[in-house]
């Protein structure tokens, strides 16, 4: 009797030992979903990011475009929207706000909502009708040649000589821009981000942004021409940035790349591009996946060696 009532006790720890395995079992097989599930949303909130900072998201206000809302109705929604810049052959081809100072559209967009890829934004010192011998214009730097993304494309050989212009309009009317050079500095370089540059200086200015530059185009800068600095965060260091300097002309280009637009319209699935701004690399995806099949494969054979 005393034999049945401990063989009852041990076949009782048996059981709960397994119940309490079966129990741990479950519980690390609805972690690593758990985990998968909030990588798989991490990387669509990623993605999602750059299809709502795509310039297709802007197409319909772009101003000429008789099938569309058209650039006023964009105003109205947001009167700090005071311009309009394309670079052909380019991602580059949104509107342009001007905020209170140079922080308010990093994270808000041209339709004046939150958003964490912000918009391309006038520097809040240079005037919104473009009258400043030079205007400096922000974005962010992101992949797939969404906002400022392309910039860093200037620094290709060649690339610069091939995409030399694109277009600029103010609210009223249409200009040419004219890129006649490509440099990498950092934030603070004085030489480069000056402020009020009066129309005698800009030709000594114009010459000091050739002698920096990597890539250069032989346009003619004189004085009382206007230049716009195209501006964005770059990957070497923490204040790195990139820059395209344009000249504002009368004369506008045509346009030789007609199927730009198509360019940002659909972004691919993979984020492979480790270490962008807000950007989730597949191999974490990929490690999550393996991890859950492990699970499932290891919770199996214990089961059936049961």
């Amino acid at each position: 009797m005393k034999f049945m009532k401990e063989d009852q006790k041990r076949q009782n720890i048996v059981r709960g030992v397994r119940r309490f395995g079966h129990f741990l079992d479950h519980l690390v097989i609805i972690a690593v979903i758990l985990l998968l599930l909030l990588g798989l949303y991490a990387l669509w909130d990623s993605r999602q990011v750059y299809v709502d900072a795509s310039a297709r998201q802007y197409e319909v206000y772009r101003p000429g475009d008789r099938d569309g809302l058209g650039f006023e109705q964009l105003r109205e929604g947001n009167r700090d929207v005071i311009a309009w810049i394309c670079e052909y052959g380019t991602g580059i081809d949104y509107p342009v706000v001007r905020g209170e100072d140079n922080f308010e559209y990093l994270n808000k967009s041209a339709k004046g909502t939150y958003s964490l890829a912000g918009a391309i934004f006038m520097d809040y010192r240079n005037h919104a009708d473009f009258s400043d011998t030079a205007t400096t214009l922000y974005g962010h730097h992101m992949s797939y040649g969404v906002m400022f993304g392309d910039i860093d494309q200037f620094s290709k050989e060649g690339f610069l000589e091939s995409h030399r212009y694109g277009s600029l309009y103010d609210g009223s009317k249409t200009y040419g821009l004219e890129n006649f050079a490509y440099i990498e500095t950092d934030a603070y370089d004085s030489e480069v981000y000056r402020e009020g540059v009066s129309a005698a200086q800009l030709p000594s200015y114009v010459e000091t942004l050739r002698k920096k530059a990597m890539q250069t185009m032989p346009v003619e800068v004189r004085e009382g021409d206007r230049i716009v600095l195209l501006s964005t965060c770059a990957t070497g260091y923490t204040d790195a940035r990139q820059i395209v300097a344009a000249k504002i002309s009368d004369q506008v280009q045509g346009n030789t790349f007609p199927d730009q637009h198509a360019k940002t319209g659909i972004l691919p699935l993979d984020f492979t591009h480790a270490g962008e701004w807000h950007q989730v690399p597949i191999p974490l995806l990929v490690l999550l996946w393996i991890l859950l099949i492990l699970v499932i494969v290891w919770t199996v054979f214990r089961k059936r060696k049961k």
